[in-house]
């Protein structure tokens, strides 16, 4: 009994120690244990906060190689951290518009497995918020994806006073106009809107690009590449052909956003980007392959013992 007694003593004089402060955290090293050819991380820590302070956010991460920046997939990445830190990613508002059918929401729902922030329903619209965290070449940021209905963006072209201050209150970085290419009235309504959006100023200093979704339809298709690409260039957008539906440069169109973004700020803060040689990026790619193998296999001993 008398030994229960001193240890709630000790406990309460080590919170009284830190009153008012945060708390530390301790870190085994354990790496000891383990081979030698084991080059991934072997520490444990132990944190004394409060439990409900810490969250864990999955990442999406992607590496680029090669003059053609070839995408490559390196999966999820599971991060725990304290509450607050994940504000400290640079967050870019993403709006997402075209007509009804042309496959934005699965478009969405494709870019990320992350569940749904936010969801407003009416008897006519649904508008969806999806947040992600997304790293590519090293570079972690926030999207926030704003699908909008395609009964918005008529109110848009109406044009409605509202519609326009809901997408103004977004502060989009990003904007993404989707249309179907088995669709050529979609096209139409994405030249409505890119041509709104560029006489309201929407346009600049942001990340545009034409979607043309549903690439995946060769047969019923009804608007070409080329087409797609004289409407890009008019409105002077990126272009870029997807299917959600088969997963058809999806990643390409996060990357693509991500970059240019990227870019956008370094450009902004002055930053100068040095550019990898061909052997920094083998070396590179190599070191994440090999981390990502190790760490594959370490879960695999864990669900076997």
């Amino acid at each position: 009994m008398s030994d229960k007694l001193e240890v709630e003593e000790k406990s309460q004089y080590f919170d009284e120690m830190f009153s008012g402060h945060q708390k530390p955290s301790i870190c085994l090293d354990r790496s000891y244990l383990e081979n030698s050819d084991n080059i991934s991380n072997t520490k444990v820590t132990i944190d004394y906060e409060n439990s409900e302070d810490h969250h864990e956010y999955s990442v999406r991460k992607f590496f680029t190689s090669g003059k053609s920046a070839k995408v490559v997939d390196e999966g999820h990445e599971t991060v725990s951290c304290i509450s607050g830190d994940i504000t400290d990613l640079p967050l870019i508002p993403v709006a997402v518009l075209g007509s009804p059918g042309v496959g934005k929401t699965s478009l969405c729902h494709q870019f990320t497995t992350s569940s749904l922030i936010n969801m407003k329903e009416g008897q006519e619209e649904v508008k969806m918020e999806t947040e992600l965290v997304v790293e590519v070449d090293g570079w972690k940021c926030r999207l926030n994806i704003v699908d909008f209905p395609g009964s918005f963006c008529h109110s848009l072209l109406s044009p409605d006073p509202t519609s326009s201050s809901s997408l103004d209150s977004y502060n989009m970085m990003v904007v993404l106009v989707v249309f179907a290419v088995d669709d050529r009235r979609s096209l139409e309504r994405a030249g409505s809107l890119l041509a709104l959006l560029r006489r309201e100023g929407r346009l600049v200093d942001k990340v545009g690009v034409l979607v043309a979704n549903k690439a995946d339809l060769v047969r019923s298709r009804v608007v070409t590449e080329v087409e797609g690409q004289t409407l890009a260039d008019r409105y002077e957008v990126g272009y870029l052909e997807t299917s959600a539906g088969i997963n058809y440069n999806v990643d390409q169109l996060l990357v693509k956003m991500v970059k240019e973004v990227q870019e956008a700020v370094d450009r902004k803060q002055g930053v100068v980007v040095k550019k990898m040689s061909v052997t920094e990026r083998i070396k590179d790619l190599v070191g994440r392959r090999m981390s990502r193998e190790t760490s594959q296999e370490r879960e695999r001993r864990r669900e076997r013992e």
